[in-house]
């Protein structure tokens, strides 16, 4: 729990990134508003936000380093845009 808990400001910025096939921003951040995961459904999630919350959750189960586990998240909540500017793939 704590992991999560250490971890949501940068699960919202992964969701706060998901968008619809026409680009509007689908705010599924709004579901974690709170201190703690509440919300207990299925999210409309890209396969790059799915991809990095599978991983992110994953990783955390068997970690025990709340620094490793925040610096996972921390890498997994990359900006596309920033990696486009550089011109490398992600």
């Amino acid at each position: 729990m704590a992991h999560q808990l250490r971890c949501l400001p940068i699960i919202r910025t992964i969701l706060s990134r998901v968008q619809d096939e026409n680009h509007i921003p689908l705010e599924l951040h709004r579901f974690l508003a709170g201190d703690r995961i509440e919300f207990r459904g299925n999210l409309p999630l890209d396969d790059e936000a799915g991809s990095k919350l599978v991983l992110l959750f994953k990783l955390q189960e068997r970690m025990r380093d709340l620094d490793r586990v925040e610096l996972i998240a921390r890498g997994s909540s990359g900006s596309r845009a920033k990696r486009q500017d550089t011109g490398s793939a992600g």
